[in-house]
């Protein structure tokens, strides 16, 4: 089972209708369409020209990943924030 589906699966166990209410399957389910797994950030390896974030709390995060990495490829990396909403009436929009 894909990472994604797997999530899809223990929301709708543990509470179906507020996660169907709350978008969150739906999201999930697009997701599970688009990525192999849930990914994250810290476990790529590099090396980067630009890394674009989605979320204040994600580029905060990458920041401080890029700071405490070893300096392998002494290079510049360019590291840009939006903030977007992840809900499916935005992605529907955003997607056009």
């Amino acid at each position: 089972m894909r990472g994604n589906a797997r999530g899809t699966a223990q929301l709708k166990a543990e509470d179906e209708e507020l996660y169907k209410q709350n978008g969150m399957i739906e999201i999930l389910t697009r997701n599970a369409s688009i990525k192999r797994h849930p990914e994250k950030f810290q476990h790529a390896p590099g090396p980067f020209d630009i890394v674009v974030t989605l979320e204040e709390r994600i580029f905060d995060n990458v920041c401080e990943d890029l700071a405490q990495r070893e300096p392998k490829w002494n290079s510049v990396v360019h590291v840009f924030g939006l903030e977007v909403k992840d809900t499916p009436a935005e992605s529907l929009i955003a997607g056009k």
